[in-house]
Formats: structure tokens, sequence, C-alpha cells
């Protein structure tokens, strides 16, 4: 859960609703437009649980991040690592400096989802990116990330996984004086 039981959490509860909404309006499942969004919420919810990465300077040693073998991610040290401080870290992601400002954008409160897919070695790492995030947070692996790499239809995928996490994240948000329409919706 990324809320307390019995507590409400509407900028959670906002962000998973803008979510739904831009997933409504993607063309179809066999575009990429899903992307943007789904990776605007992942970000933002780890920037509302309080875990957004430092991406804009190291955040080991508050130095420039990359260096000579280009930037790199760590979720264990919290954000972009330098090449002084990416040896404490046994494996971190080797990204793109694009790839740091865009997760950095993403993560930013109220930022929107960029426009259209993302272009596809940014899209890798962004998604590569999140998932070491996610990974880290969760103590293992997001198995339901790996849906989004399966054969299955991508579209509904993301849509299944966004609902689900709507489900469990607002446990119906409200209190309940009678089961309403809205509950039903959340059974779905």
């Amino acid at each position: 859960s990324f809320s307390l039981p019995g507590t409400e959490s509407q900028r959670l509860f906002d962000l998973l609703e803008e979510t739904l909404t831009a997933l409504s309006r993607v063309e179809g499942p066999e575009t990429l437009d899903w992307e943007g969004p789904l990776c605007r919420f992942l970000a933002q919810a780890l920037t509302h649980l309080g875990h957004r990465p430092r991406l804009t300077r190291c955040a080991v040693c508050g130095g420039a991040p990359g260096g000579t073998g280009g930037a790199r991610f760590s979720p264990h040290a919290g954000g972009a690592v330098c090449d002084r401080c990416r040896t404490a870290d046994a494996a971190p992601l080797r990204v793109r400096a694009d790839t740091l400002a865009r997760l950095d954008a993403l993560c930013e409160p109220g930022a929107p989802a960029p426009p259209g897919p993302l272009p596809s070695p940014l899209r890798q790492e962004v998604r590569a990116a999140l998932k070491s995030a996610w990974t880290y947070l969760l103590e293992k692996p997001p198995v339901a990330m790996g849906l989004l790499h399966s054969g299955a239809t991508k579209f509904w995928t993301v849509v299944f996984l966004v609902t689900t996490v709507l489900t469990s994240v607002t446990a119906f948000l409200f209190p309940i004086s009678r089961f309403g329409d809205s509950h039903w919706i959340g059974v779905l």
C-alpha cells in the first residue's frame, strides 16, 4: 500500500486519476503513447512516497553526475552518481544525461506526461531506471512491470496495472456509508 490504512492521499488519488484519463486518450494499443503517462505515474509516485531520486547532482557527494564512463543511476545511492561515488554501488545503471534530465522532469510534481512515445533509447533507459528504483524500494523486482515487456497487448496490460494500483492504493479512499457505484467500479 502507498498510504497508511484509514488515511487519505488526495495527491496520489489525483495522480492515478490523471494517469487513467491520459490512458483513455491513447489512440490505440499498438502505439506507445501509453508509456509517457505510465512513466510519469511511476516517477511521481516515487516522489510522493519520499523517494524522489536526486538526478541533477551526485546523490552521494553533490558533484556533477557522470564522468568518463557516462552518467550512472543508482537507486541504492539515491539517484545519479559520479565516477568517484559509483564504486560504492556494485552495479549502477549506465544512462545518458538526457535520461537523467527526463527522469527529473517526470518526478516533478504536477509535471505533464511527455507527449507521444519517447525515443527508443531514452524509453529503454527511463524504464530501466524506474524499474531499478522500484526494485530497490520494494526489495524485489516488480513482477507486474515485466508484463510491459511480455507478448500481451501492452495497452490493456497498462490499463490493468493502473486500475489495480488505483484500487489498492486508494482502498476506495472515502468513508463508506453505503456500497455505491464507485465501489463496484473499484471491485472490477
